[in-house]
């Protein structure tokens, strides 16, 4: 179904300048997938994350350099 442009901002709750950009990118690529972002690639596998946000619920005060020493104990690739 079609909405107004205002029903359609209350509907997704994004601001009106978000939206308006959406649909300008849609006209112009006929998609919204995501575009390639600029800076550095992710550099951890999903299985390391998990890893980390575990490690770092256990032990609030847990440093970068002990984190990587545990992955790499644990053997986590």
């Amino acid at each position: 179904p079609k909405l107004g442009f205002n029903k359609t901002v209350a509907y997704v709750n994004y601001s009106k300048p978000t939206i308006i950009k959406w649909l300008h990118r849609y006209h112009q690529n006929k998609n919204l997938n995501s575009r390639k972002r600029p800076g550095p690639k992710h550099i951890t596998a999903i299985i390391q994350d998990k890893k980390i946000v575990q490690m770092t619920k256990k032990k609030i005060f847990i440093t970068s350099t002990k984190i990587q020493k545990e992955l790499e104990n644990k053997d986590v690739k």
